[in-house]
């Protein structure tokens, strides 16, 4: 299966993409994340009450999945709903089978569900090993529940 270029797979989340969608962190796209009164950072929440908010690639500037954002960017953020696939990023360490439960963890990452008081938000759509650990992750297909 080729590697996707781009976060939304196969659909069209909901995207906000204005004045208020500033990064108050680096950040790249296929990060998880939280709005607060200042912007966007990652998803902080640890595997309870997790929206599914994802960092957008700003193809329409030329960038692509790789390029980062800076502290006060405006961040492209997909709002997906149930059914609809994304490419984002699962935690250094993981070994997750397709169709695996996630959660979002502390850092805008995804991990399997390990926690009771979990919600997943997302299944994964491929088998994935992580235990080689990357810094910021390793990319994997999710499907959004």
């Amino acid at each position: 299966m080729p590697t996707p270029r781009v976060i939304a797979l196969s659909c069209k989340p909901e995207i906000r993409d204005d004045d208020g969608t500033l990064a108050v962190e680096a950040l790249i796209p296929g990060h998880l994340l939280i709005e607060g009164a200042s912007g966007f950072s990652k998803n902080t929440a640890n595997a309870t009450n997790v929206s599914r908010c994802v960092a957008l690639e700003r193809d329409e500037l030329g960038k692509d999945i790789d390029t980062a954002y800076a502290i006060g960017d405006q961040v492209k953020v997909g709002i997906f709903r149930s059914g609809q696939r994304g490419y984002v990023f699962l935690a250094s360490g993981q070994n997750v089978a397709k169709g695996a439960r996630l959660v979002g963890d502390n850092a805008g990452l995804f991990t399997a569900t390990g926690v009771t008081t979990a919600i997943a938000i997302a299944k994964a759509a491929e088998a994935k090993d992580a235990t080689a650990g990357a810094v910021a992750g390793t990319r994997i297909r999710v499907e959004f529940i």
